[in-house]
């Protein structure tokens, strides 16, 4: 009866050691594809503060100089503001698009594990 017993739990052991590996190999490949993603989102932020920054500075100095000739300096100061700002805002409500609509971090793992908690609950009601 105790090997019988001794070898029930070492069966289960190796069955858990084996989930518990499967899982955490799942993990972290779901890790490595979250730091990817958030890596492109990054690389694409840079890239639109790059180009905004050079736009600002060349529109800038364009529309002033433009402006500066024609005797409408203030005016021409205030358009330019105003566009950078919604430029600024467009970037900023597409970069949200971008965060609110990308898969939640680890969600297989989590339905992974879902799932074996409900298996583990009910192989444990089946046993007397």
């Amino acid at each position: 009866m105790s090997l019988h017993l001794f070898g029930q739990v070492r069966r289960s052991a190796d069955n858990l050691a084996g989930l518990l590996g499967t899982r955490l190999d799942l993990f972290g490949l779901e890790l490595e594809e979250e730091l990817d993603r958030r890596l492109w989102q990054m690389s694409i932020l840079l890239v639109i503060v790059v180009f905004a920054a050079f736009a600002l500075l060349f529109a800038t100095a364009a529309g002033l100089v433009l402006a500066a000739r024609n005797d409408c300096l203030l005016v021409a100061t205030f358009g330019v503001a105003l566009l950078y700002g919604i430029l600024a805002a467009v970037c900023g409500v597409w970069l949200r698009r971008l965060v609110l609509t990308a898969p939640q971090p680890f969600a297989t793992t989590r339905a992974e594990f879902g799932r074996d908690q409900d298996a583990m609950q009910s192989r444990t009601e089946e046993s007397p």
